[in-house]
Parts: structure tokens; sequence; C-alpha cells
């Protein structure tokens, strides 16, 4: 399994595109989801991927913390 996330920039018939993108497990495999945000010189969707981003990475924080506490419990020191 696969975890991450991050903004690429996607040029497309001369036009740059920002895409948000983010790992997803399916199938028993990892995937690479990209979606769509806005315009790349748009300052909007830089927000947004950037909101994005966070909240990714604050999720991916919680479920770890949560994996922590109960590997806790199992590990002996």
């Amino acid at each position: 399994m696969q975890i991450g996330c991050g903004q690429t920039i996607k040029e497309i018939k001369m036009n740059c595109y920002l895409y948000f993108w983010r790992y997803e497990y399916s199938e028993g495999k990892s995937i690479q989801k990209y979606i769509y945000v806005g315009r790349a010189d748009d300052p909007m969707a830089v927000n947004k991927a950037n909101d994005m981003t966070y909240e990714y990475l604050v999720g991916l924080r919680k479920a770890l913390d949560r994996l922590i506490e109960v590997m806790e419990t199992q590990v002996t020191r």
C-alpha cells in the first residue's frame, strides 16, 4: 500500500491545469487518483489544492495516531 498526496500541473493544449492527487487503496492495490482543481494560474484553485492537501494529511495523521494507540497495547518494551 502506498500513502501520499500532492499537487501537479498538467499542460493540455498549451494551458496549465492544477490537479490534486492522492493514493487510494482499491481491489488489493494502491492507485493514484487525480482530481482536477482549476487553472494553475488561478489563486482560488491554488488555495483549494492547498486545502485538499492539508485535509488529506490531517486525516492521515489521525489514522496513524489510532494505529499507534492500538500497537502500543500490543507491543512489549
